[in-house]
């Protein structure tokens, strides 16, 4: 495989984007940190790694226990060729906390198996084959998942390849399944783990259940059979392959932007040294710049938030400098 990109692999490189806002980030959309229905899983220290697991990076993953499920399913089905498929997802930002977050909540299974030793072409084609279900679900492209039988829980050279080209967003992710009956294992991998060095480490991430599938007490059950994974909280692994659980009610529900919540605007006005003198005395600079806020009229509804970690927006995006002298009436 080529480190260079072709164009024959935009549309499953685009994909990992979705929607875009004005500034051209991708869509985010508005929603409290689900964490109360959750369970963290995190790697368990492997005594030959001194570095200890890979970090979350910006975004907090969910991965819904629908969605574990079904890769468990597809993972454990008889033979031992590598099975892959792609992982779908919704990008979030808490309007209380601002973090942000990925949830994955449906998954694509690929018909053909994989190649190990070159993955592209089954990759492409099989994202081709899956664009109704991408288009129908409006989401983005979280990321994939394939099985290893023989080379173990790690990433070769062409999973890396591959995460590299296709998975690198922030709040991307691989999931490598090792589908042994004794020993069940399997392990979380996110770009930002690469880009620290320590892509060939697993990542932790949160488990996410409806909350109709909470209980009130004692375990939860859970859809990670993995060996080499731990959870934060007390919980049981669902033996029936069957379960389903309440799907529809995993992902977070948009929290709409109430009229008086809109992003503000502002206009700068920047006053002679005079007139800032007499009434900002406290401010320290020769020309006193001073923003005056107004709420926007825009209507109520599901706004999407559109500034990922990775990009840097104005503080006020409404701004508007004008010269000192332009002001009538501030002389």
């Amino acid at each position: 495989m080529s480190d260079g990109k072709k164009e024959g692999d935009a549309p499953l490189r685009h994909a990992g984007r979705g929607a875009v806002g004005p500034d051209g980030t991708a869509r985010h959309h508005r929603a409290p940190l689900p964490v109360d229905r959750s369970v963290l899983w995190t790697p368990s220290r492997d005594p030959g790694a001194p570095e200890g697991p890979a970090g979350s990076g910006p975004y907090e993953l969910f991965l819904t226990r629908s969605v574990l499920m079904d890769i468990g399913r597809h993972a454990s089905r008889d033979g031992h060729d590598s099975r892959f498929g792609f992982i779908l997802g919704r990008l979030f930002r808490c309007p209380e906390s601002g973090v942000h977050y990925t949830v994955a909540d449906e998954c694509i299974r690929a018909d053909e198996p994989l190649s190990e030793e070159a993955p592209d072409p089954f990759l492409l084609r099989a994202w081709a084959d899956s664009q109704p279900a991408f288009r129908a679900h409006e989401g983005v492209l979280v990321g994939w998942y394939h099985t290893h039988y023989l080379l173990g829980l790690f990433l070769s050279e062409g999973d890396r390849e591959t995460n590299t080209r296709y998975f690198n967003e922030p709040w991307q992710c691989s999931v490598l399944v090792v589908p042994d009956e004794a020993r069940p294992m399997g392990a979380v991998f996110r770009p930002s783990a690469a880009e620290a060095g320590s892509g060939g480490a697993p990542s932790p991430f949160r488990e996410l259940l409806a909350p109709e599938d909470v209980p009130a007490g004692g375990a939860i059950p859970s859809a990670v059979g993995w060996t080499n994974y731990l959870p934060d909280r007390s919980v049981t692994r669902i033996s029936d392959p069957e379960f389903d659980g309440h799907r529809d009610s995993e992902t977070p529900s948009v929290v709409p932007f109430p009229p008086e919540a809109d992003p503000a605007s502002s206009v700068t006005l920047v006053l002679p040294d005079n007139r800032a003198e007499s009434l900002y005395s406290r401010l320290s600079v020769h020309r006193r710049v001073v923003q005056v806020l107004f709420s926007s009229s825009s209507g109520a509804g599901a706004r999407e938030d559109v500034a990922p970690p990775t990009s840097r927006g104005a503080a006020f995006p409404g701004c508007l400098d004008r010269a000192a002298g332009g002001h009538a009436g501030l002389r």
